[in-house]
């Protein structure tokens, strides 16, 4: 998606002027702060495991999926989210309607 959805000139300008675009590593290392908590990545093997962060974001019907488009709203909950691979057009009319929200 980085290289198609999220390099596609209106979808970088619909997230740059309507949206706070952050990118997220599911298997990131570091500690993140959001909310005044800390989140860590969580071990599960030698050299696997999920942060918790992208736990939080990235659960749908109880189960992880790489990659996920998670939208919050003003008081960041979870508003939307969008599993898989989003095709530019896909994602242009899912940030139309999130506008809404």
């Amino acid at each position: 998606m980085e290289k198609s959805t999220f390099s596609n000139h209106r979808v970088i300008k619909t997230l740059n002027e309507s949206f706070y675009f952050v990118k997220l590593n599911g298997e990131e290392k570091k500690d993140i702060m959001f909310l005044g908590k800390t989140f860590a990545f969580k071990p599960t093997g030698n050299n696997t495991g999920t942060h918790e962060l992208a736990i939080e974001l990235a659960t749908i019907n109880k189960r992880i999926s790489y990659p996920t488009t998670t939208i919050l709203d003003n008081d960041f909950a979870i508003v939307l989210q969008l599993e898989g691979l989003t095709a530019k057009n896909t994602m242009l009319s899912v940030l139309k309607k999130a506008k809404k929200l």
